[in-house]
């Protein structure tokens, strides 16, 4: 950063320097000394160092949001201030507690974001309004979350996912951007009151790794130039996230994917006569399978309901009797263009209702729209 290299976390002749923030020479990264604190009796573009003002070790470094901020463990965070070896300081950026683990911060194109003990955090508003509730992104996954000591954070520039990696590992909890930066756009500049709706997902899986990931990172493919996030495993082995390859997982496990709505309420009056529809775009065939939670003065579950999702009729693959060309081609009116509307009709009557649909597959699927129609009756007192 402006010419300089900034080491964190260091060591010095086999000694822990964890606290020291160091910057190297100007055009010369490997120029680095414990020796020089910004003063003005060095030239502007001599190495330097700084301790971190609560003395504790660094495990976060940042580049963002036009600053360099580093947290510190289980500390506050701090910016560098200054230009020049002459005035360069440490200045308080964020007073709270910090995460207790390594890369437990990283920047989001507009945004730092961070995770402390059950929480994951956006500094956005930091500066101008301190701590605050909105500033919480992990509101609408709170109980789940509630007792994680800490995540690793590695964030996705081409896909917008922040992928959040718990200490105890098990799951991934990821959190789509784009989706959030919508959601607020709709919130704060189209001024709407819809509620905010969960920008997360939670990834489990079936493979016997089950996401214990010791490292992860993002790095370059080599071979198709894109980033992805990596993870290792104890064992050595190398894992990649959203790979676009068709498939399943390495133990050729089908990937379940399950939503389950909001709580559709009635009082004080009783559903019945339900009937529903699913709006999906064909590309390949899968099973949707829908279970109606219900509640009220009973709770009970409605029998699972199975929807096919159609395949597209003339879905183009490289190889076997299609190809790029001739008589097929790639890209046609029917291949994940037009939406199909398929209806259902569960029995019953309830006076609260949830949705619960899962997909259990190795095909990509896209659900637009899961629809209820129903008839209300008052209840008589």
């Amino acid at each position: 950063q402006d010419e300089r290299a900034i080491y964190a976390h260091c060591k010095e002749g086999g000694t822990a320097r964890r606290h020291l923030l160091v910057g190297s020479k100007r055009d010369d990264f490997g120029n680095i000394t414990t020796a020089n604190r910004p003063s003005t009796s060095l030239a502007v573009g001599d190495a330097f160092f700084l301790p971190t003002p609560n003395l504790k070790p660094i495990n976060a470094l940042i580049t963002g949001i036009g600053q360099i901020v580093f947290g510190t463990y289980q500390g506050d965070f701090y910016k560098l201030t200054g230009t020049t070896a002459q005035d360069h300081a440490l200045a308080i950026f964020y007073a709270s507690e910090s995460s207790n683990a390594d890369e437990g911060a990283v920047f989001v194109g507009n945004d730092i974001m961070f995770s402390r003990f059950g929480a994951i955090d956006s500094m956005s508003g930091v500066e101008r309004f301190g701590d605050i509730e909105t500033d919480d992104l992990s509101q609408w996954i709170r109980p789940l979350i509630e007792d994680i000591e800490s995540f690793t954070l590695i964030y996705n520039h081409r896909l917008k996912k922040l992928y959040c990696f718990p200490k105890s590992g098990e799951k991934i909890y990821v959190l789509h951007k784009s989706f959030l930066d919508d959601a607020l756009t709709d919130r704060f500049i189209r001024k709407t009151d819809e509620p905010l709706l969960s920008p997360w997902s939670i990834w489990d899986t079936d493979h016997a790794f089950a996401f214990n990931a010791t490292a992860a990172m993002r790095m370059k493919d080599p071979n198709d130039g894109f980033e992805y996030v990596y993870m290792g495993g104890p064992d050595g082995t190398l894992y990649r996230l959203d790979s676009p390859s068709q498939g399943t997982d390495p133990a050729s496990n089908n990937i379940e994917c399950t939503r389950l709505s909001g709580v559709i309420r009635l009082p004080p009056a009783r559903a019945y006569g339900i009937q529903g529809w699913v709006l999906h775009r064909e590309v390949f065939a899968a099973t949707l399978t829908l279970k109606l939670e219900c509640g009220g003065e009973q709770l009970f579950d409605k029998d699972s309901i199975t929807v096919t999702l159609d395949a597209a009729s003339n879905a183009p693959v490289f190889g076997g009797s299609a190809y790029f060309g001739g008589e097929f081609y790639f890209n046609s009116s029917f291949n994940g263009g037009r939406l199909r509307r398929k209806k259902f009709g569960p029995p019953g009557i309830a006076e609260q209702i949830q949705v619960r649909a899962t997909v259990d597959g190795a095909a990509d699927f896209l659900i637009e729209e899961i629809g209820l129609q129903l008839k209300a009756a008052a209840e008589s007192h």
